[in-house]
């Protein structure tokens, strides 16, 4: 009885905590095109709030993960060179570093 009361311990408090991902493709060093709109993608737990800040725009865009724990936004990159950065947060942080446009 005590296995099966800790193993439901684990299932719910690891299910009710949702850490934003992103798959692999989006990763420091990574290459986006300039002056495009790039779809940017993940993960989260469903509802949550997403928020999304590049070093070349003040803007914030947002979204909420929906109830397959998705989420999805398209950025548009302008035509400017040098390393940028794109964090997106939700419950925790992600920060991309060193993208080239």
């Amino acid at each position: 009885m005590k296995i099966f009361n800790f193993i439901l311990f684990i299932l719910v408090t690891g299910s009710s905590v949702a850490e934003v991902s992103l798959p692999k493709i989006f990763s420091d060093n990574m290459v986006l095109q300039r002056n495009a709109d790039v779809k940017i993608w993940g993960w989260a737990k469903p509802g949550e709030e997403i928020k999304l800040r590049t070093s070349w725009n003040e803007e914030v865009l947002t979204t909420k993960a929906d109830k397959n724990a998705k989420w999805e936004l398209i950025l548009k990159t302008p035509d400017i060179r040098g390393a940028q950065k794109i964090t997106i947060n939700g419950y925790n942080g992600v920060t991309i570093n060193n993208i080239l446009l």
